[in-house]
């Protein structure tokens, strides 16, 4: 059977790439067209697992963090910044 990428992309966190690389199956996220992730997070999976990214063929985009603008958003930000 023929195995094509999906269209799909995926916004990821750390711990699914560290995890999945760890068992040896970060391969599984290859079904993905893109998958996102920031900066913060790619500096996590390189501490985690050194050279992932150069010896894996994952088509990751990393994003730029960007400023929220809407009110409730950026004043949930503050809360979680300030516990």
């Amino acid at each position: 059977m023929d195995r094509t990428k999906s269209p799909l992309k995926v916004v990821c966190d750390a711990g699914p790439i560290i995890h999945l690389d760890e068992l040896d199956c970060v391969n599984l996220l290859n079904d993905f067209q893109e998958i996102f992730i920031g900066p913060t997070i790619k500096k996590e999976v390189q501490k985690k697992r050194q050279n992932i990214f150069s010896r894996s063929d994952l088509q990751v985009v990393e994003s730029p963090l960007k400023t929220p603008t809407d009110p409730a958003l950026l004043a949930m930000c503050r809360a979680c910044e300030s516990s």
